[in-house]
């Protein structure tokens, strides 16, 4: 059985939109390491087929560029998650 027989994909509501959009607002500049590029990716750090209940936790999310969102979903870019925020933005 598949994510998307289970749960509808959060990533593709408006909620999931203004989250992105507060994210990398909050952080323009690419967290990969060493990187400093603009952030243009969102990426998640608990994959959200594997918990979905960690969709909008800012604890959970990384603001990343093209490359460094490419390298991390191939685990070639280590990713934590950050301290919890009290920011609710979205």
């Amino acid at each position: 059985m598949r994510y998307s027989d289970i749960y509808a994909d959060p990533r593709q509501t408006s909620r999931w939109k203004n989250f992105r959009r507060a994210v990398l607002a909050r952080y323009p500049l690419c967290e990969g390491a060493h990187c400093g590029h603009c952030a243009t990716e969102v990426h998640h750090v608990e994959r959200v087929t594997r918990r979905p209940d960690l969709a909008f936790e800012w604890g959970n999310v990384q603001a990343l560029c093209h490359e460094c969102h490419r390298l991390a979903d191939q685990g070639k870019l280590k990713t934590r998650p950050r301290p919890q925020l009290e920011v609710r933005a979205w």
